[in-house]
């Protein structure tokens, strides 16, 4: 997706600069501007998917809420597979652990709960 994504930014930058170039050459000058317009936007967007794309569309945050908004629960999930190696019987525990943070906060206005801080 992030290669479509950088192919089709391109394109669009080259399209608008040739568009550009060409509503100069015209004597467009409002189309020349549009066109201008479009190729930075496009632009900006291209450096945003090398951006993703260099740190491997990953980011570390991390979060701060009050204890008072929110209550934290630790799920453990446990499966028991069988596996029958000769005569004698083996059962491994797979335990897969999730983790749910459930708090209030308002819709409309207020402050927001939490920090969000980017450690990088």
């Amino acid at each position: 997706m992030i290669i479509f994504s950088l192919i089709l930014f391109a394109f669009l930058i080259i399209f608008c600069l040739i568009g550009v170039i060409v509503s100069i050459r015209d004597g467009e000058w409002g189309g020349a501007v549009f066109a201008f317009i479009l190729s930075l936007i496009s632009s900006i967007l291209f450096y945003a998917v090398i951006d993703a794309f260099k740190k491997d569309n990953t980011q570390t945050v991390e979060y701060y809420f009050p204890a008072d908004h929110y209550t934290f629960e630790r799920i453990i999930t446990e499966t028991n597979e069988t596996k029958y190696i000769g005569a004698d019987t083996l059962v491994v525990v797979k335990r897969d652990t999730t983790y749910k943070l459930v708090g209030q906060d308002p819709i409309i206005g207020g402050n927001h709960h939490f920090n969000r801080k980017y450690p990088d």
